[in-house]
């Protein structure tokens, strides 16, 4: 059975560093000679849902929950938010600093990306803001210097401490390896089977970086991620693309294509959740999955 015909996007490829993808997606100033900044903002909706499903005694629960966890902290970020501080970020305002969205996060069990609510429409804004910030490391609201751990060239990739410390465990990793034997200039197809008893309850985030066997000293770059919440499968890509697609078996993997180019390169797949992965070369399914550009 053929797959239905979707379109081809070029935008990126893997030859490409951080700053030559990210330049590719930079912008303008407006008309005024000012940069438009884009601040996306927390999916409100979502945090509702998941404090309630977490805490069922609500704002209070939580408030409790935090003062247990984090009770004794000082410095950035120490003390228990207040009812009217939790109100605003359920109505899609940041928190004040990088720790709080952490400890947020980390209490509700969730990677913090999954909270950004970036809709296709604002997307390719958001990306140039994200790039603005990223390039001179000025976080506005500060609690976005997240992104910043995970963007650019990092040797350390995904960062080691943000797990360890934040959720008292290691990033679960999977690592698939195109040598050209496989082919090239490709999309294979990424079949992902996550956790159940996560997505099902709560986004699992999947994240995807590639570096190559010599070029730019062996680095990991990454280029997106990817949500999976219940049959809803959600990626977004650095260079401003977003797709989705939905699927009617709950328990059904989820499936991403990713391009395999001309050279040989490592592909990277983190979650803080469990999850195991399968590549297709070839796909007679007729199946669909979201894609990441080429």
């Amino acid at each position: 059975m053929a797959k239905p015909d979707r379109p081809r996007i070029h935008s990126t490829c893997k030859e490409s560093t951080f700053h030559d993808l990210m330049c590719r997606i930079g912008g303008s100033p407006d008309a005024t000679g000012r940069l438009v900044v884009t601040i996306v903002p927390l999916n409100g909706e979502l945090l509702k849902g998941l404090i309630l499903s977490r805490f069922p005694g609500g704002v209070t629960a939580l408030q409790d929950a935090w003062n247990a966890a984090f009770g004794d902290a000082c410095g950035d970020g120490a003390g228990v938010p207040d009812r009217s501080t939790i109100y605003r970020w359920r109505q899609g305002k940041w928190p004040g600093n990088k720790s709080d969205l952490l400890k947020l996060s980390s209490l509700l069990d969730v990677d913090p990306l999954c909270l950004l609510d970036i809709t296709e429409d604002a997307a390719p804004d958001a990306m140039k803001s994200l790039y603005r910030s990223y390039q001179t490391n000025r976080w506005a609201p500060r609690a976005r210097s997240v992104l910043g751990d995970f963007l650019g060239h990092k040797t350390d990739w995904p960062p080691k401490s943000l797990a360890k410390h934040h959720y008292d465990r290691d990033w679960r990793l999977r690592e698939v390896g195109h040598d050209l034997t496989l082919g090239c200039n490709f999309y294979p197809t990424f079949e992902i089977a996550g956790a159940p008893a996560v997505y099902e309850d709560r986004p699992q985030v999947f994240h995807f970086a590639y570096r190559h066997a010599a070029l730019f000293g062996r680095q990991w770059v990454q280029y997106g991620f990817v949500l999976r919440h219940g049959g809803a499968v959600r990626l977004i890509s650095i260079n401003g693309h977003v797709e989705n697609r939905s699927i009617d078996a709950r328990d059904a993997p989820t499936l991403v294509e990713t391009w395999f180019g001309p050279s040989p390169t490592v592909f990277r797949i983190a979650s803080l959740h469990d999850f195991d992965i399968h590549l297709r070369t070839k796909d007679t399914t007729g199946e669909i999955g979201v894609r990441f550009p080429a």
